[in-house]
């Protein structure tokens, strides 16, 4: 298992190496007028006690999935009951006009 601070570690310095691979290369020329910027520096926390769960996350997919479901299904009968009214509203004026 990885633990979560290693996984954050690691993400952490790619974010920085894709950072500092796109400032520009600085050169010292020997002239006193070179000047380096202040970049940021990465800190290293202390590794946490908190472990990767593969179980909790399978759960917190599964919740994720259902209220997706869940959310789909509150939309496609929204929809349906658009459908419907507008069915009804054009039976009704073709009832009229029938008449």
């Amino acid at each position: 298992m990885i633990e979560v601070s290693e996984r954050n570690y690691f993400i952490e310095m790619k974010t920085y190496i894709v950072y500092f691979s796109s400032l520009p290369m600085c050169c010292n020329t020997g002239s006193s007028d070179s000047v380096v910027p202040d970049l940021p520096v990465p800190t290293i926390s202390a590794p946490s006690r908190w472990v990767w769960d593969q179980e909790e996350e399978r759960k917190r997919q599964e919740r994720w999935q259902k209220e997706q479901d869940r959310l789909l299904q509150e939309k496609y009968q929204r929809e349906q009951e658009k459908l419907r009214e507008e069915w009804q509203r054009a039976k009704q004026e073709a009832e009229r006009e029938n008449s």
